[in-house]
């Protein structure tokens, strides 16, 4: 089992219009998938720019990820680390999701140039805006 972080610019901004329609329409086809695939993880949305950690099978997260790759609602996709897991960090939530109205800028402030950050602190500033 996996545990996959990527950020990526969208096309989906809090000040848009129909915002909440097109995130509720996002997460639960995320949700459909997930379920299906086994994968379980959080989506993080700050001005226009996702985060994700998916976590869950190798096979099911690598193929997740490659099709968000190939998405052309993502553009600039990043892949900032990945590491095998004895656990789920987000095991009950299919996919958990955090954004405005609440600002998750700091996460993306962590992340370097370098792509040299913690893969556990990511997980855990994620992780510290729900209840796991």
């Amino acid at each position: 089992m996996i545990s996959l972080i990527y950020s990526s610019q969208g096309l989906i901004f809090y000040q848009s219009p129909f915002y909440f329609q097109r995130m509720a329409t996002l997460l639960a086809q995320c949700f459909d998938k997930n379920v299906k695939l086994r994968i379980t993880g959080i989506l993080g949305l700050s001005n226009g720019r996702f985060m994700q950690v998916l976590e869950g099978p190798t096979h099911s997260v690598e193929d997740m990820f490659a099709a968000i790759c190939r998405d052309p609602r993502h553009f600039d996709v990043r892949l900032i680390s990945t590491r095998s897991i004895a656990e789920r960090r987000f095991g009950s939530w299919s996919m958990a999701f955090v954004g405005p109205p609440v600002n998750i800028e700091p996460v993306f402030d962590m992340i370097d140039p370098k792509m040299t950050v913690a893969h556990e602190d990511i997980v855990t500033r994620l992780a510290s805006y729900i209840r796991c």
